[in-house]
Order: C-alpha cells, then structure tokens, then sequence
C-alpha cells in the first residue's frame, strides 16, 4: 500500500460545509446513489477537496481487511467514497493537476490492495461497484480478482450462477426496464469481456419479459462483443413492438456494423412519435453555454398534473455522454434542480426542436469520437416522446454561417458585429475558457514564465485545438440566441467560431490570447 493505515471505521467528518443552500443540500441527498454522480458533475460538484478520496480509499480497503464494518457501515463508507471520487474526477476533467494525480493515486492503492490483501468477494465487488458509480472504469486486475474468488466459493456461485441470481433480483426487484439494464451494466462491468458474455447469456437464456428491453440497451454497450451478443439473442426472441421502438429509436446513433445487428433483431418496423403530437406537456427547455472541456447540460422539464418530469443530458466533447430521467417532483424541488444545473454553467431557455437540434449535433460527435451515447437517452425519449433523433455533422463554420444568416446584424448591432473579437474576448461565457492536461503540463515543464507560457500555447498548442474552439464559440452562440436574439454577445461568438473554422491567424483573434493566458493562470493556480 503507499500510504499510511489509518484506523479504520466510519468516514470521517468533513470541516468545510458544501458552499451550497440547506435547500439544495437537501435535494442532492434524497438523490438516489446511483444518479448522485451525474447530477453533481452538471452541478458543478460538491466541495470536498481532492486530496480527501485517496484517503478515504485508504481508510476503506483497511477496514475491509480487519473485516470490523457491519452492513450499514459498508453502504455509509461506500457512498462517501463515491462522493469523494465523483468530486476528484470532475476537478481532474476541469484540469487539476492534483486531481489527476489524486486519480492515480487512487488506481494504484486499489490495484495495490487486489495484489496484497486477501479481500473478501464482496468487498472486491463494492469497491469495483464504487468506481462504476463515479463513471470510472475498474482496473483489470480487480475484475480478474472478483471471477477467481467467485469460482473459488461455492457458496457465492461462479459467473454464470450469479448471472442467474441477478437476473432472478432484478426480476423481484419492480425495477422497469431501464433500471433493470443499469443494474445489469454495472455488474458486468465488474467481470472481464468474456466472463460478462457468459453472465449476459445465462441471464438471457432465462427469456423473463423485462429482460428483453433491458438487453436491447447492450447496443449502446462500448463492449462490441457484448452487443453483438445481446442483439444476437434478441434476434432469436418472439416479437416485441415496445422492445423494437427502442431499437429503432437508438439504430441511427450506432456505427453501420451495429445497425446491421440492429436490423436483424427488430421484428417489426415500429412507429416512433414526436412530443408535439402527443398529450406530453412540456413546460421549459433549457441549454447551457459550453465550459472549458466541451461540457454543457440540456434540461427538458415536462408536467404531469401538480408534479414535474425532467430529463438532463449531459453532453462533452465526445457527445452525450450521461442522460438522468428524474423521479416526480415538485415545482419548488424542479427550482432547485435548475438553479443548481446552472451553477456549473449559465443556462437559456431554449424551445423544444433547438434542444433535439443539440442532442442531434452532440450525437454526431458520439459518432465522430467513436463513443456511444447512454441508454437512458432512449428512456429520454421515450419518457418525453421525442420524434427520432438522427446525429446532424454540422460543422462549427456550418452552424454560425446559419445563425448569422438567419440572424443578420443591422443598424447600431453591426459596429457590435465588426467589434466581435474584443466582445467574444470580453464575454463573461469566455472568462473561465482555458486549456490544461498532461501536453499542457510538457510545454510548461520546458518553458518558463506566464508571458512565455502563453505564447507557447498559441503558437504550438492551440493551431491543433482550432476545431474544438472554433466549436465552443458556435454552440455556445447558439444557445444564448435562443435566450435574446437582439444580444450582441451571441454574434460575436458566431463571427469568432466563423473565423476560427475559416483558419484566420490565431494571434489575430483576442479571444484565443485570452485562452492562451488563462491556461497559464489555471495552471498555477492549480
């Protein structure tokens, strides 16, 4: 282990209380675990510092060695520590360097405690079961461990076994198909490729109804095994018009090979709706502005008699990358869900067809990055009757050009669009735009001093980041259009993604020297 045993036990209180209202603390904490993490990533994150996860690892793997928590104290323990990773992770993505450091850190005492502690199959399990729920991947060497002590105890039952026992849990649980796929998707996750195949199959080869519609979410699984194996045993299935609407809504999302197994599992060519053909009632739509990594949260909120319905989608770079349908709830607790959402982000309001305008350009990036958006974007639309959704490739050159020429400037706002370079650089949406990562941390280990540092980042780093900027401006733009269309700062951004797509002189466009700047602040600071 490399670092210091601490006394095991419960985990220890926190000093500093999360800068957050007592009324959305208490939102948060009647989130169920499981969705906790996403929320709070598109909250911003609590504010728990890094340096407190490695710790809390510590604290866990050595109670689990000395076998002296009780079942309530396990689930305790394990919640904080998905708090405490969830938190580190989102600081490393916003690019802390000590965060990243932390995450490493954490991977080594994990892969450290597999290799040197006897750890039970459960305590093996929860902690791989901690790591899925913080949306990070279980080192190969715990899941090896989970299947040997799984094989080596009868009494647990080998792979297969367990894959029959859940399939059994998940059965009795009333968990709709949905939930039923989340819980199968986390256990797998657990096992190696092969060993999750077997698992899928003894679940499969059971045939309960539910399980049906929860397989067909393994299309969208990054596994390809896995979902050629999951559709293959759909194709030999009885018909399912509820199980084909869901094929047929996530078919144009997938890579052509998918789409081919896609095809040969749908039984029927099933008919899919659109919100404004339906009895659903939306009440608002809601878009963020990007933040420094390609980030940015949607929120659909729809209502059912007193109660409220939401979807939140939260999109990166590569995509849609995690998508939460929420329970009913209150219009005071739907107010306290946006104000948080909009902490990590300034939100507009958006109509209906701008917001599947954005998932379609965010699907394309899934595509392009060759990631695969989430099966709960599929309860999404099925929960809120969406009209198909297809990925739209527009390019950021593609998606300004259309905003300035539907939009043009006139009269007192074109000085406002000839000055677009000062107002973008200016923007209060731009002030919190920097770069970081490990390239970063190589050129600032060779060049020293911030008026150095920034240079360097302009002139060798941002040429072979000019897409992904020239991007942000644009949907950026987009978004705040739909909140004024009279706003000078949304042209602004559009003429600046306009130029940047086009190749304009980086040096030229103030915007990217007060990245480059920036980046260097980020950088000592963090």
């Amino acid at each position: 282990m490399s670092r210091k045993k601490k006394a095991a036990g419960a985990p220890k209180n926190k000093e500093s209380a999360p800068d957050k209202s007592a009324q959305l603390q208490e939102l948060l904490n009647s989130v169920n675990p499981e969705d906790l993490a996403a929320f709070l990533e598109a909250a911003g994150g609590a504010t728990r510092g890094p340096e407190d996860a490695a710790d809390l690892f510590d604290e866990f793997i050595s109670a689990c060695v000395e076998g002296d928590m009780d079942d309530v104290e396990r689930e305790d323990f394990s919640h904080s520590l998905i708090d405490a990773l969830v938190d580190v992770r989102i600081q490393a993505n916003g690019g802390d360097r000590a965060a990243r450091r932390e995450l490493l850190e954490i991977c080594e005492l994990v892969e450290g405690a597999v290799e040197v502690e006897d750890l039970a199959v459960d305590d093996l399990m929860l902690l791989g079961r901690v790591m899925i729920e913080a949306e990070l991947e279980a080192p190969e060497s715990l899941k090896q461990a989970v299947v040997a002590k799984l094989q080596d105890q009868p009494a647990v039952g080998a792979v297969t076994a367990l894959g029959a026992g859940l399939a059994e849990l998940v059965e009795k649980s009333g968990l709709d198909l949905f939930g039923a796929h989340e819980q199968l998707r986390k256990t797998f996750a657990l096992f190696p490729s092969e060993d999750a195949l077997r698992c899928l199959s003894e679940i499969a080869s059971i045939g309960q109804p539910i399980m049906g519609g929860a397989i067909a979410g393994f299309a969208l699984h990054p596994d390809a095994a896995l979902a050629q194996a999951a559709l293959g045993n759909l194709a030999a299935r009885a018909q399912d018009k509820s199980r084909d609407r869901l094929l047929a809504r996530m078919r144009p999302w997938l890579p052509p090979q998918r789409q081919e197994w896609v095809d040969a599992a749908m039984k029927t060519a099933p008919e899919i709706g659109g919100a404004a053909k339906t009895n659903v009632k939306l009440h608002k739509c809601y878009a963020s502005v990007c933040d420094a990594t390609g980030a940015r949260t949607l929120v659909a909120a729809k209502k059912e008699g007193a109660k409220f319905q939401t979807a939140l989608f939260m999109l990166s770079e590569k995509g849609v990358a995690n998508v939460i349908v929420s329970d009913p709830m209150s219009k005071h607790e739907l107010d306290l869900l946006l104000h948080g959402a909009s902490l990590a982000a300034h939100l507009s309001e958006v109509e209906l067809p701008l917001l599947l305008r954005i998932l379609s350009l965010a699907l394309a990036e899934n595509l392009a990055a060759g990631t695969l958006p989430p099966f709960e974007l599929a309860h999404a639309a099925e929960a809120f009757d969406f009209p198909p959704l297809a990925p739209e490739s527009s390019t950021p050159a593609e998606i300004a050009d259309r905003l300035l020429s539907e939009f043009p400037a006139t009269g007192a706002e074109q000085d406002a669009l000839a000055a677009a370079d000062a107002l973008a650089a200016a923007s209060d949406y731009t002030q919190d735009w920097f770069e970081a990562g490990p390239d970063i941390d190589d050129i600032f280990a060779k060049v020293k001093g911030k008026k150095r540092r920034a240079e360097a980042v302009l002139k060798s780093y941002l040429p072979g980041r000019r897409d992904f900027w020239a991007r942000q401006c644009a949907l950026t733009a987009l978004s705040l259009h739909a909140e004024n269309p009279v706003d000078p700062v949304w042209r602004a951004l559009a003429v600046v993604g306009r130029d940047l797509a086009a190749g304009a002189p980086l040096d030229e466009i103030p915007l990217m020297r007060i990245i480059a700047e920036q980046t260097v602040e980020n950088y000592v600071a963090s």
